[in-house]
């Protein structure tokens, strides 16, 4: 190992042993005591607040249920998960100082639920579970998980289900289909419901968070981020067919493309500079938007599950958080030289993940309306596995 290297890896070391000083473990918080927001949980608060009534922020899951299905059973464990689970009964009030504080309905609230028959109107099944998507949740009122089924016919049954991003996240959809799954299928069994442990609540993760924050634990990473983002573009001019609107519209749309051989040869070249698909993709995407705006130092966003603290594998809740690439593209390099590049890129911002929130105040971009700060592309990799089905 190089003199270089072997440095790199000393402050390396250092920096760790630093923060595992300022990292505790989770506790539970005493019983009665209100639930803490994330400082995650409070930048959404806020722009619901700065955009009410929008369903942006609200994630459908749907399902198609064959076979004999047990309606009450289905319900039944729905409130069992909202029961379960407090980040899906907090909700969130304005106090007189206009700052957010959470207060938690009781455990046997339940899910907001509805039955409809729609055997003889199967035409209108689109349009129903369009409208449910798009309907907002009040978040100083409403459990953060509703639900509704339509019967097709005896044997079809199509289940949606609407949670809002405040309380979940896409580890969540996981946690929500498991526990699902095994409830309905424990209940209709006569037997007792195989669940994990949940040592601690939502809220007792926002509290530690905070304190982590307040110990300046996430201070000393903030100045490795000050570091690496100096001097990138924060602007992305990406070519427009019309002027940029200052009001966010929260409108998109989909551009679908398969090519299995294209995105094989992919993966074999990733593999070959030690490189994940995650890395790989990411390099083609940089490569891309300097394609396309000429640019060659610019950030990009992508989703980080934020899940390395064992206490928090099995909860729903908004744990997922932003992480900010930068992928350097300067000197026209070959694409395995960018495949490097961003390989160090990821594994540099990993290494030092801050709340987002944090991360923004810290570096204070120009605000301009109608851009999100640091970056304008959010790049993700999507590959969770199909959800079980719920079924006897």
């Amino acid at each position: 190992m190089s003199a270089d290297k072997r440095a790199v890896l000393r402050r390396e070391i250092e920096r760790r042993r630093a923060a595992a000083t300022t990292v505790r473990a989770i506790q539970a918080r005493p019983p009665g005591t209100p639930p803490v927001l994330s400082l995650a949980q409070e930048r959404l608060w806020v722009l619901d607040q700065m955009y009410p009534g929008q369903s942006t922020y609200n994630a459908t899951l749907t399902l198609r249920l064959q076979g004999r299905l047990d309606t009450a059973a289905l319900h039944r464990a729905l409130d069992s998960v909202v029961a379960r689970h407090e980040a899906l009964r907090t909700v969130i009030r304005r106090q007189d100082d206009g700052t957010p504080a959470g207060s938690l309905l009781s455990a046997d609230h339940g899910c907001r639920w509805e039955q409809v028959d729609l055997a003889d109107r199967v035409d209108e099944l689109s349009g129903r579970l369009h409208a449910l998507a798009a309907q907002p949740f009040d978040l100083s009122r409403d459990v953060m998980l509703r639900a509704s089924l339509f019967r097709l016919h005896d044997d079809t049954h199509v289940l949606i289900m609407v949670l809002h991003h405040i309380a979940s996240d896409g580890w969540s959809r996981s946690a929500l289909f498991d526990e699902l799954a095994e409830v309905y299928n424990a209940t209709v069994a006569g037997r007792t419901p195989r669940l994990p442990d949940l040592p601690v609540q939502y809220g007792d993760y926002a509290a530690w968070q905070r304190g982590l924050a307040e110990r300046g634990h996430f201070d000393r990473l903030l100045d490795f981020w000050r570091q690496e983002l100096s001097g990138a573009d924060l602007i992305l001019d990406l070519p427009t067919d019309r002027p940029r609107s200052d009001v966010p519209s929260f409108l998109g749309s989909r551009l679908s493309f398969t090519d299995s051989d294209l995105g094989e040869q992919l993966r074999l070249l990733g593999r070959s500079a030690a490189a994940t698909p995650f890395m790989t993709y990411l390099a083609l995407t940089a490569t891309m938007l300097h394609a396309l705006t000429g640019q060659t130092d610019f950030l990009l966003g992508c989703p980080s599950a934020n899940r390395d603290r064992p206490e928090t594998a099995a909860l729903i809740g908004f744990f997922v958080d932003t992480i900010v690439v930068r992928v350097p593209l300067d000197g026209n390099p070959r694409f395995v030289d960018v495949l490097q590049r961003s390989r160090e890129a990821v594994l540099r911002s990993l290494s030092n993940p801050v709340p987002f929130d944090r991360l923004v105040d810290a570096v204070r971009p120009k605000r301009i309306a109608g851009r999100n700060p640091l970056f304008q592309v959010n790049y993700r990799m999507q590959g969770a596995a199909p959800p079980p089905a719920c079924g006897s």
